[in-house]
């Protein structure tokens, strides 16, 4: 098995804004600050455990694009403990795991992801690129009896389906 963890590799979220408001607010791109992934030598097998807590912003998105200056402090400190404390509920559902039962050399893969104190099998795809092993996961949160974010009564909220996506450095 080769490891990785937040120093090596990187574990996003990336969260979409939808609703009557949604053409005032941002999509997220979060980043985990504390994972640990391991892949079998012969990239049949995957484990991460993520850190639920570990959850920061890295930017606000529009289109695709990053938008680094769209937030203050404030915002992102308010965004970081929202996703903590109401989304997440890490204080009682501490870790994210999601385990591979199978690895299709075609670009798809299945797996249980252990979330919110709910076990699911899904299903994502994955290429190699540039040496490095990518992996998209899109995971319904109510699935896993996760509140999807909302703001000013609703009129602005996060998507159900969020995406979370895994990069490897492999050779």
């Amino acid at each position: 098995m080769t490891a990785f963890s937040a120093e090596s590799a990187t574990l996003h979220v990336l969260a979409f804004r939808e609703g009557v408001l949604s053409a005032v607010g941002h999509d997220l791109l979060l980043r985990a600050t504390r994972f640990s992934a391991e892949l079998s030598e012969d990239k049949s097998r995957l484990k991460v455990r993520c850190d639920a807590a570990s959850l920061v912003v890295e930017t606000a998105m529009r289109d695709g694009r990053p938008l680094p200056d769209a937030f203050s402090a404030a915002d992102v400190r308010k965004i970081e403990r929202s996703t903590r404390e109401e989304v997440l509920e890490a204080s009682r559902y501490p870790e994210i795991l999601f385990e591979t039962r199978s690895i299709d050399p075609a670009g798809t893969f299945t797996g249980t992801l252990d979330l919110h104190g709910r076990a699911r099998e899904l299903s994502g795809r994955w290429h190699l690129s540039d040496g490095r092993l990518e992996g998209e996961l899109a995971i319904d949160q109510p699935a896993f009896g996760v509140r999807p974010f909302t703001a000013m009564l609703g009129a602005l909220k996060v998507r159900r389906e969020v995406v979370a996506r895994l990069v490897l450095p492999v050779a």
